[in-house]
């Protein structure tokens, strides 16, 4: 799932309800990186997290895939109008 939140500048971040009924709630763990925060629900086992991360690499992977086709539609719709 990609959801958009609100960081602000103090730090808060606005994740939205649909977390609260997910399960985070409370002090929680989170891994940050260069480029991604990836945020622990409560109680969630290392092993669960790298599945769910695994998972959502496949996910990112199929977007990947997906954006290039787009892009490679837009670009071949483009030349046949250039015709």
């Amino acid at each position: 799932m990609k959801k958009s939140i609100k960081i602000f500048d103090k730090g808060a971040a606005y994740l939205g309800k649909e977390a609260n009924e997910q399960g985070y709630i409370g002090e929680t763990d989170a891994f940050f990186n260069a480029v991604t925060i990836t945020i622990i629900k409560p109680h969630t086992s290392l092993e669960d997290v790298k599945r769910s991360l695994e998972i959502t690499i496949q996910d990112i992977e199929l977007r990947i895939k997906a954006e290039k086709s787009e892009d490679k539609r837009k670009s071949d719709s483009s030349e046949e109008s250039n015709d």
